[in-house]
């Protein structure tokens, strides 16, 4: 049986200020954001023969994918510079970023500079997924029906399934944008993000953590980990980087 697909398409613009002023090697991103059930981010990075666009996208969790993309220079008054890049790429789990790029030489780009100084640029992108084609001859066995031998195995699997649809209904308000996020369900509602792969939710919860005052910065950061939290983990990064500084002047 042929493998099945899927596809996404994604129509990314972005402005990046200044990108006249950037040094060799120097970078401009542009924060994450989330399309479609993919989270994707631009950055643009000078060289010595120009400019190179890329495109990251991360939430891919199929066998393989292929990616095509038309990358576009705009400026008022002159004609569009396009650019096509393909790539394929295996894809081992949600929390692998991937990249997508093309390159605008420094003659290419001299008159599509704007207010002096900035780039513009269009990114369309066409994912197709594909999933496994195996699948298992050996059917799985129906699970016996159990019936519950006492009475509080009634009241458990009541109390059980409570929990469960107030959890739901708290992860509905939270996808809708309302401020129920509360330390108290962070973990359940980061749980079922996961689970049905809902990144609005796990951004919304990363923006609680990130606010709130009273959870110790210890516990942020077990969380960032086992929740893979992209903007705490930078944080403590960052932190580790300044520690490591202080260090080095202390010793000098």
């Amino acid at each position: 049986m042929a493998a099945e697909t899927t596809s996404e398409d994604v129509k990314l613009a972005a402005s990046f200020k200044d990108a006249s002023k950037l040094g060799i090697d120097q970078k401009s991103g542009i924060p994450r954001k989330v399309k479609g059930t993919l989270t994707w981010r631009l950055e643009l990075k000078r060289t010595n023969d120009g400019f190179w666009i890329s495109a990251f996208f991360k939430g891919a969790s199929k066998k393989k994918i292929s990616i095509k993309a038309e990358f576009t220079l705009l400026c008022a008054g002159q004609e569009p510079l396009n650019k096509t890049e393909k790539k394929d790429s295996d894809c081992t789990k949600k929390s692998t970023e991937y990249e997508v790029c093309a390159m605008f030489t420094e003659c290419e780009t001299e008159n599509h500079f704007e207010k002096g100084s900035d780039l513009r640029f269009e990114v369309e992108l066409t994912i197709v997924m594909e999933n496994s084609s195996k699948k298992s001859s050996v059917k799985p066995k129906p699970e016996a029906k159990q019936e519950p031998t006492k009475e509080n195995d009634k009241i458990v699997g009541s109390e059980s399934m409570m929990l469960d649809q107030l959890t739901s209904k708290l992860f509905l308000k939270a996808s809708e944008g309302a401020r129920i996020i509360s330390n108290e369900i962070i973990n359940d509602l980061l749980d079922i993000a996961n689970r049905f792969d809902v990144p609005e939710v796990k951004t919304k919860c990363e923006q609680f953590l990130l606010e709130d005052l009273k959870k110790a910065l210890k516990e942020k950061m077990e969380t960032a980990e086992k929740y893979e939290l992209d903007c705490l983990q930078a944080v403590k990064s960052a932190d580790d980087a300044l520690a490591n500084s202080l260090e080095k002047l202390a010793i000098k």
